[in-house]
């Protein structure tokens, strides 16, 4: 799976799983913590909006689509980009 900012002419090679087991987090309203970094991302499996956050080593941004699951990462390096969203293709 890639991922490609809104008006960019190259996507981002992503990692992605089609892994359907996993569990939701708490409704109690913990939530992520602010100011946590994170990439909003149009997932295209199942036309949805979601955030993917820098895991805790920030290395890399993880998270999955919010209706299926599936697992997307995105790694954090030199030569990256600025832009903050992108789509799934």
């Amino acid at each position: 799976m890639r991922l490609k900012a809104p008006g960019a002419a190259m996507p981002i090679e992503i990692r992605m799983s089609q892994s359907r087991n996993f569990t939701h987090a708490s409704k109690s309203g913990a939530g992520p913590a602010p100011g946590r970094a994170w990439l909003g991302i149009f997932f295209r499996c199942c036309s949805q909006y979601g955030r993917i956050y820098k895991n805790a080593a920030g290395t890399m941004y993880v998270g999955r689509c919010p209706r299926c699951g599936c697992e997307v990462s995105a790694r954090v390096g030199e030569g990256g980009t600025d832009q903050r969203f992108f789509e799934t293709t």
